[in-house]
């Protein structure tokens, strides 16, 4: 493979990506966005369905961060300390004053 050189493959991205943005800009694509989204929800198969959810709740934070604390505790009552709790406590409160506050 060759390799190109000079700016006409870095200008071509970059007047493909102003055409883009000024197309998404003026509502030109909208049409097209909404009927891909009507087909994609027609087409939707329930067990891919119910996966996104299940793994979307997953990915929410509160299961782990149950599952986490649980393991802490229960560490923490064998070893007779408080310490495998505090990184857990950390890091579920810098998770709701950092991602909180953004909502």
């Amino acid at each position: 493979m060759e390799r190109v050189r000079g700016w006409l493959p870095d200008a071509i991205l970059v007047v493909v990506l102003a055409v883009i943005t000024a197309l998404v800009a003026t509502g030109v694509t909208h049409g097209l966005d909404l009927g891909v989204r009507d087909w994609s929800d027609s087409h939707r198969p329930t067990p891919a369905y119910v996966a996104a959810r299940v793994l979307n709740y997953l990915g929410q934070g509160t299961p782990l961060a149950v599952l986490a604390m649980g393991l802490a505790i229960l560490l923490a009552w064998r070893r007779h300390s408080v310490r495998p709790v505090l990184p857990v406590v950390t890091a579920y409160l810098m998770l709701m004053f950092v991602v909180g506050l953004t909502r």
